[in-house]
């Protein structure tokens, strides 16, 4: 794998966490992380990853700015299609309990859950192109390093 894709894996391991907000999909039982017992709590740990991150690569002060604003947005973008998220469980469980099946309303909401896969992801490559933009590319090899001690199982910034 080039070094560009390897530095490419940081944001999505910061920003893909909001992805993962879908991962259940509107057929499971799991809420993901916009359903944090404690409400915010799952932006807190992804801007405290950030920041152990900034940490480790020496980030300015404006890079850190610009990356939690980027965080930010990519939060608010999520957030609002986790809310078409959650209107697919309430569908999913009215027609799975309904007196007979409609495979074809099932297959509906199983395809308009992957366009919003879809747009999500979109929204993470687009958040992990403008961060990888905020970091010069001495930053972004220093980035490949650590997530690959990180995926050898060191204890880089992305560890608690």
């Amino acid at each position: 794998m080039s070094r560009i894709l390897r530095f490419a894996v940081v944001p999505v391991v910061l920003l893909g966490a909001g992805v993962a907000a879908f991962a259940g999909g509107p057929f499971s039982s799991e809420r993901g992380m916009f359903h944090h017992p404690r409400p915010g709590m799952a932006r807190i740990h992804l801007e405290a990853v950030a920041d152990r991150l900034a940490e480790e690569l020496d980030a300015t002060e404006a890079q850190q700015d610009e990356i939690r604003e980027i965080i930010g947005q990519t939060f608010d973008e999520l957030a609002t299609l986790h809310d078409r998220r959650e209107d697919h469980h309430e569908v999913v469980r009215e027609l799975l309990t309904a007196d007979e099946i409609d495979r074809e309303a099932l297959e509906e909401v199983r395809l308009d859950a992957l366009a919003g896969f879809d747009a999500a992801s979109t929204v993470v490559v687009g958040a992990v192109a403008d961060i990888a933009e905020v970091l010069s590319p001495e930053q972004r090899r220093e980035l490949a390093e650590l997530m690959e001690d990180r995926h050898r199982g060191g204890h880089g910034p992305f560890r608690r």
